[in-house]
């Protein structure tokens, strides 16, 4: 049983284990995703300040969510009208996938689970796996263990489980061209196509899930109740860029992410390096193009995470007042050219500085990793 305070809330900075330290007792869910967080080898967290800054200042639900009423309907809705020239695009299915989550959420609805368990959970993984791949070359998925400080305040009831798979979908390639006046030519606005979909995918590879016999929760993506880009670096799909967006092998950074959050302790996957730092320091160029002047040049500290961050204060603005931007998206070589010819265009001593799992240098390092989230998520003595 989950430990609350007196007045109901959950904390979520604490550790792996409930214990009494001086000063404050404890009461929160146990929080593995904490380790792999702050022990990403390609990333620089400052753990004790970003445990203080989840505390004194917890992630809120987005100041505009997608889910109101007022702003979708009085601002989204018109938006994706104006551009793709369709009355309600996208508005049936979108509300439709939300309406699910919110009622299994709640319990109003409780999907079956079948009673034929897979208990091999190495193959429960790869069937997973399989099964994502079956529905679209555009899907990308990971394993890891959810770090409820990126739950937004208030909310741990919604994620019941410690572990969280990500769902990425690929934007069109095409449709992203378009910015920033999305589907002036093929009609279809690049975000919310995906959206769309994979909302509907999601809640597909959730109830697959359950037909193993095994309970999840399915979030689509889009109520701003879950931090979903650093879940997909925890699990091994991309880096943070210099637009603050996910860059991926597969995609670029034209790619959205949602998640299932599940009950089995299926076998995470690791952080990666895919040689964002060095390719972002030398590029640059969404940072050059942004009209809103909302990214940093280099990399800052931010509630004790090194990361490229960008400015949502003018950035929001920004496209509220022209309707949409993506730039960032639209201008990354990443997104244009896909990531190996990136890679090949810079020096050699760049192209093979990422630190793999197979690269001799870093054995060691990544066998101590793997020990070590083993014993931070209780799977050794």
């Amino acid at each position: 049983m989950e430990k609350k305070k007196k007045d109901g809330r959950l904390l979520r900075w604490d550790d792996i284990t409930d214990v009494e330290v001086v000063g404050r007792t404890k009461h929160s869910p146990s929080n593995p995703g904490k380790y792999i967080t702050d022990n990403n080898p390609y990333t620089v967290v400052d753990g004790d300040l970003f445990d203080f800054y989840s505390e004194i200042e917890e992630i809120s639900i987005m100041p505009k969510p997608m889910l109101t009423n007022e702003y979708m309907f009085g601002k989204i809705f018109p938006l994706l009208e104006q551009c793709t020239g369709r009355k309600d695009a996208y508005k049936v299915q979108l509300l439709k996938d939300i309406e699910r989550q919110n009622l299994e959420g709640e319990g109003k609805i409780v999907p079956e689970v079948s009673e034929e368990k897979e208990a091999d959970l190495v193959k429960l993984k790869q069937e997973i796996k399989e099964y994502v791949k079956s529905l679209g070359s555009d899907l990308i998925c990971g394993f890891t263990k959810l770090d409820r400080r990126y739950i937004a305040e208030g909310l741990d009831e919604l994620f019941p489980y410690d572990n969280i798979m990500v769902l990425g979908m690929e934007m069109n390639w095409e449709q992203t061209m378009e910015a920033p006046h999305p589907a002036h030519k093929t009609g279809e606005h690049f975000v919310f196509r995906v959206y769309q979909e994979i909302g509907k995918t999601v809640h597909k590879v959730a109830d697959f899930i359950r037909s193993k016999g095994h309970s999840c929760v399915a979030r689509v993506g889009m109520d701003g109740v879950l931090k979903y880009p650093p879940h997909a670096v925890n699990a091994g799909l991309g880096q943070f860029t210099t637009s603050g967006l996910i860059a991926t092998k597969e995609f670029g950074t034209r790619v959205r992410f949602c998640a299932i959050n599940i009950e089995p302790d299926i076998p995470i996957d690791k952080p990666i390096d895919i040689n964002m730092d060095e390719f972002c320091g030398k590029c640059r160029i969404c940072y050059k193009v942004c009209p809103a002047g909302a990214l940093t040049k280099d990399p800052i500290m931010y509630r004790g995470r090194q990361l490229r961050k960008t400015n949502g204060k003018k950035c929001v603005p920004n496209i509220e007042a022209n309707h949409d931007c993506a730039l960032c998206i639209k201008v990354c070589p990443l997104s244009m050219f896909g990531y190996e010819k990136c890679m090949e265009a810079i020096p050699q001593y760049y192209k093979y500085n990422t630190m793999e799992e197979d690269v001799v240098k870093n054995k060691l390092l990544n066998r101590k990793y793997d020990k070590d989230v083993a014993c931070a998520c209780g799977e050794e003595d």
